[in-house]
């Protein structure tokens, strides 16, 4: 037994798998092939004819910036060149699967099958809008229209997309500077227009006053009317006597006759 031992330990070998890690495992002999289930965190014990590769499920970077940017075309048909990362991470149970399609490591994957994938979904997006609108307030609608189109195309193919962005999108220069400037214009126009509105506004507001108070002036003269209307139909004749009588203060008029001597109309003494 004890020559035993070390004799089955060289026929044997032994492979561990990390955790945050899948192991796919590869029977190399003949009638062999790529095992379905994925081999779990640990210890594995590996024949002659065994080989288990690993593959990181944790989030995995792909940029392709620089160097690697991406080359595509706006609507009209100007050159673009558009730097931009993909987080993912690989499904596990889908390993295997990866790696029967793939026949290559996760680093391999991404600079050619990734690479191809993000310039296919960037192209299609940006083919659909102007440098000016990628520009302006057209980019962040575009990265998540692509970011949608990867999370349905890498999905089938065990990878799940958590974010995908744009960091820079490059224009010939003199291109730029005539978005620039366009832009520029634009929000000066807008800047016009707003304080258009806000003198009109303000005309507004002033001619409302000003009917506001037209309106209180006739109101409170209608009043009036109506008011000195409403006492004149209620002064009959006899009130007026009674107002009159009410005044007097008992002495008779009196008047200077021709000869110079007061009168009393009255006939008293």
């Amino acid at each position: 037994m004890k020559r035993t031992i070390p004799v089955l330990f060289l026929a044997l070998g032994c492979t561990h798998i990390d955790a945050g890690h899948v192991g796919v495992e590869i029977a190399q002999c003949s009638g062999g092939g790529v095992k379905d289930q994925p081999v779990g965190i640990g210890y594995h014990a590996t024949g002659l004819c065994t080989d288990i590769i690993e593959f990181p499920t944790f989030q995995q970077t792909a940029a392709f910036k620089d160097e690697e940017a991406l080359s595509v075309n706006d609507s009209m048909g100007l050159p673009i060149k558009v730097d931009t990362v993909l987080n993912f991470t690989v499904d596990g149970s889908k390993a295997p699967a990866i790696y029967t399609k793939f026949r290559r490591d996760l680093d391999d994957i991404k600079a050619s099958y990734m690479r191809q994938v993000v310039y296919e979904a960037v192209k299609d997006v940006f083919s659909g809008l102007t440098a000016q609108q990628l520009y302006s307030d057209k980019q962040e609608p575009a990265r998540a229209a692509i970011q949608k189109l990867l999370m349905e195309k890498l999905k089938n193919d065990g990878f799940v997309v958590t974010q995908f962005t744009i960091n820079k999108t490059t224009v010939p220069e003199n291109v730029t500077k005539a978005i620039q400037e366009k832009v520029a214009m634009i929000e000066q126009a807008q800047q016009v227009e707003q304080g258009l509105r806000m003198t009109e506004a303000q005309a507004k507001k002033t001619i409302a006053e000003a009917e506001g108070a037209a309106t209180a002036r006739k109101l409170a003269a209608d009043a009036e009317a109506y008011a000195n209307q409403k006492l004149a139909s209620s002064l009959s004749p006899v009130l007026v006597e009674y107002l009159r009588v009410q005044k007097w203060d008992g002495k008779m008029p009196m008047v200077t006759g021709g000869s110079g001597a007061i009168v009393n109309l009255g006939g008293g003494k």
